[in-house]
């Protein structure tokens, strides 16, 4: 008897795991914290109460001298809470890792965010477009020069998938996170074929099911559900979502429609977690639905936003959406042709319902353009949006990051049209980084205003010369194509015009950059015997410097050749000594796994945060976050020593609450034209969100286990 007592006794011990504890931290990440195992690359961050709201750099100083430091990744929230969030949404900027065709619609896209006053920009993925090393590095230098106070919650795209390059310089490819206690914020990774993995969907179940009583629900991802514009009134069992493949009516896209069981499982997730937006992009076109559940009463908008950089297949652009605390939301910055979840299916290939960056959009937009210059910086900016319709104010105060090589700066409006204005309020120079605080406001359609922020004044000309030809010797008739390098040593070039003299006249040719210094232009010259002409090049600079030569070739007759070039042979001036470095500068690789610069920690002061490395980080000496924060019309520089200690189970303690229900009855608020008012609510600091029920199967499992086996010996010990 004894001996069965024992067996079961032991098998008990075997079944019975772990004991585990959900542990939930007001910042709303959450970790399952095992007793019996140790993690040692989990750390505690915890922010003082005195510390001021906004983005910080985190920097963690290791007594053997190493130093690391994570730009963008801590956001402290103001302790009063949000009434309104607006929020930037782009997708698929298709960084190239140079600068590049469509690259001053990346700049003012940016920039943009900045101008409209954003406090949070949602961007949908293809950050990359081949997912290459120096693609996330130019995407981290320009996403940090242009919005440098304004956080980012990034997700990746297709052209984002199938190296580790993402995590490397973003961090996570999936997370979440509460912004106070009213907006919870998921982003999801659909892979390289359109659809997220199934442990995704569940992982994204628990997470809304953990977080019922956060009101507004936002899912991230870059494949968007549906291909459809309008309003859908159904629920997730309908037969309407059947494979688009084979029925073009169906309203699902292509990659999820790959898989209806997974599209219809993310539908029921909105709608009996209520989830109020889910955003995408990958299509490179808008379309905007209203998902309403008949099923639950539920209200899901679906914002699919186009591509911010690519021509393909529609236009480039990006959204603004205003977010009240209540669940309402308004588009402030609507184009004309805007038509919100209005309309229906057939007008699903021509919406254009986001703010145009593109100048090749005819209803209007705003352009930019952004040159790094040896010793300066040059901006020109164009608001030319909805000139036939009601103007669309650009006035801001934006903060700029860009690097520099002198403890001066100096600024200067080069020229404007209309009613445009620009200036530098103040600047901060730190640790090889200028900090400038200007004020840009164009109230009216067709200002035009173009800046310079520079080292020093710059008096010495462009200068050019002679490369290569190819043919070599240039031929008559055909096209010959000639290679010249151009360059200035101070602010930088404005224009390079070429033209060709014959029979006294000065023919226009068109001259293109190629890279770096290089500049093409192909020409033509039609003659019967080998001839010499003359080929003249003027450049300006920023500064007003000119820069005119005339370069003498032969075109020979075919069957002949020798020398052919008799133009200048000075070569280019050495580069100065100093130079602005170039702004793809700010890309250390991340070494965090749940948090980057796409995924920021996000508290209050007062609050704290797991945190996981990638390795145990050793003796630390020193742990903090440091910005450049605007005060009224001046710059300050804000540090602040934060707590980072090695985690240890039982650090946190929650007292374990019931279980919330999914909620299901009530819908989400219709969009507004006008937001209504709303009382500010102030989310309390130390509000942790509820942990997740316990789940008891494996106990019941055990439970008839035991009595089973106990049943088997009562009966063999009757029998015996």
């Amino acid at each position: 008897m004894k001996r069965y007592l024992l067996s079961i006794f032991v098998v008990i011990l075997f079944l019975i795991p772990n004991s585990t504890v959900i542990v939930g931290i007001n910042s709303g990440y959450s970790i399952s914290e095992t007793v019996n195992e140790e993690n040692k690359t989990d750390y505690l961050l915890m922010v003082p109460e005195t510390v001021d709201s906004g983005l910080y750099d985190l920097y963690i100083e290791l007594e053997n001298g190493t130093r690391y430091w994570i730009p963008r990744s801590v956001w402290v929230l103001p302790a009063e809470g949000f009434t309104k969030l607006r929020i930037a949404h782009i997708s698929d900027p298709h960084f190239l890792g140079i600068p590049a065709e469509n690259q001053h619609l990346r700049f003012v896209g940016l920039l943009l965010t900045q101008l409209f006053g954003a406090d949070l920009v949602i961007e949908t993925g293809d950050d990359a477009d081949t997912a290459s090393i120096p693609q996330y590095i130019e995407s981290r230098g320009y996403h940090w020069a242009f919005m440098y106070s304004t956080p980012m919650l990034l997700v990746p795209g297709n052209h984002d998938f199938g190296t580790s390059n993402w995590e490397v310089y973003y961090g996570p490819r999936e997370w979440y996170r509460l912004i106070g206690d009213k907006i919870l914020v998921v982003g999801i990774d659909t892979l390289g074929e359109g659809l997220p993995k199934e442990s995704s969907l569940k992982w994204l179940e628990e997470v809304l099911a953990n977080n019922t009583d956060v009101p507004i629900k936002i899912v991230l991802m870059h494949h968007p559900v549906f291909y459809w514009q309008g309003e859908l009134v159904t629920n997730y069992q309908s037969k309407e979502f059947r494979d688009p493949h084979q029925y073009r009516d169906s309203p699902l896209s292509y990659y999820w429609g790959a898989n209806i069981s997974m599209a219809r499982w993310l539908l029921r997730l909105c709608e009996d977690y209520n989830v109020t937006m889910v955003m995408a992009g990958h299509i490179h076109r808008d379309q905007y639905v209203k998902y309403v559940s008949n099923r639950t009463g539920t209200v899901t908008y679906f914002v699919t936003t186009t591509t911010l950089a690519q021509s393909r297949p529609n236009y480039n652009g990006l959204q603004i959406i205003d977010l009240l605390m209540n669940g309402n939301f308004t588009f402030p910055y609507a184009p004309p042709t805007f038509i919100g979840f209005g309309e229906d299916a057939s007008v699903r290939s021509r919406v254009y319902n986001s703010i145009p960056d593109d100048p090749t959009w005819d209803v209007g937009y705003f352009y930019g353009r952004f040159l790094e210059g040896n010793t300066a910086y040059d901006f020109i900016l164009w608001n030319n949006l909805y000139s036939d319709s009601e103007n669309v104010p650009i006035s801001n105060v934006v903060t700029l990051a860009l690097p520099w090589i002198s403890e001066q700066a100096y600024f200067k409006v080069l020229s404007s049209l209309g009613n445009a204005h620009a200036e530098m309020l103040d600047y901060i120079v730190k640790d090889g980084i200028l900090y400038a605080l200007l004020n840009i406001t164009m109230p009216s359609s067709g200002d035009m205003i173009e800046f310079i922020i520079y080292t020093a004044e710059d008096n010495t000309p462009p200068a050019a010369e002679f490369k290569l030809a190819t043919p070599r010797p240039p031929k008559l008739n055909r096209s010959v194509t000639l290679y010249f390098d151009i360059m200035d040593i101070g602010w930088g070039i404005r224009n390079v015009t070429a033209y060709l003299i014959e029979d006294n006249q000065q023919i226009p040719i068109e001259i293109k950059k190629a890279a770096g210094l290089t500049y093409t232009l192909s020409v033509r010259v039609t003659a019967r015997e080998t001839v010499n002409r003359t080929i003249r090049l003027v450049v300006y600079d920023l500064a007003g410097n000119v820069y005119e030569q005339n370069y003498t070739f032969t075109f020979y007759a075919p069957g002949e050749s020798g020398d052919y070039y008799y133009g200048p042979t000075e070569g280019l001036p050495e580069q100065p000594p100093e130079q602005l470095p170039n702004l793809m500068e700010f890309a250390n690789p991340v070494i965090s796994k749940n948090f980057g610069p796409g995924s920021p920690v996000i508290v209050y002061p007062g609050g704290s945060y797991i945190v996981e490395f990638k390795h145990a980080l050793g003796d630390i000496s020193r742990v903090y976050i440091a910005g450049v924060f605007r005060e009224d019309n001046e710059l300050v520089y804000r540090e602040f020593n934060v707590s980072l200690v090695p985690y240890v189970p039982g650090m946190l303690t929650t007292t374990p609450s019931p279980t919330t229900s999914p909620t299901t009855t009530t819908p989400t608020t219709t969009p507004t034209t006008t937001p209504p008012t709303e009382s500010p609510t102030s989310p309390s600091p130390t509000e942790t969100p509820p942990p997740a029920a316990p789940d008891y199967t494996m106990y019941i499992v055990i439970l008839v286990i035991v009595v089973i086996l106990i049943a088997v010996i009562a009966f063999l010990l009757k029998k015996r």
